[in-house]
C-alpha cells in the first residue's frame, strides 16, 4: 500500500467513527427524552389516582383511556407519546 491509499483509509475510518459516534449521541439522547416522559407520565397517573382518592371525583379522564387531564393550577405537561416536533425527525405527524 502507498502512503496515500494508507492515509485515505485512515481518515474514512474516522470518518465512519465519527458517524457512529454522532448515531449514539443522538439514540441516547431521544432514549432519555423518552424515558423523562414515561416518569412524567407515571407521576400525573399518580397524582390523578390521589385526587380521585381523595376527593372522589375523577381527574384522569374516562376510565381505561390512560388519557391524563390537568389538574386545576397545575401546568400542562407533554403527555406520554407526544414528541416536540422541532426536538425530533419528522417521520410520521398525526393528521
Amino acid at each position: 500500500m502507498t502512503t496515500k491509499q494508507i492515509y485515505f483509509v485512515i481518515a474514512a475510518s474516522c470518518l465512519a467513527l465519527l458517524g457512529l459516534i454522532a448515531i449514539q449521541v443522538r439514540w441516547m439522547t431521544y432514549s432519555q427524552e423518552l424515558l423523562e416522559e414515561q416518569f412524567e407520565h407515571r407521576v400525573d397517573m399518580a397524582l390523578c389516582q390521589a385526587v380521585e382518592t381523595t376527593t372522589n371525583e375523577p381527574c384522569c379522564g374516562p376510565a381505561g383511556t390512560g388519557s391524563a387531564t390537568p389538574i386545576k393550577g397545575l401546568p400542562r405537561r407533554r403527555r406520554y407519546g407526544e414528541h416536540d416536533p422541532q426536538r425530533l425527525p419528522t417521520a410520521a405527524q398525526p393528521e
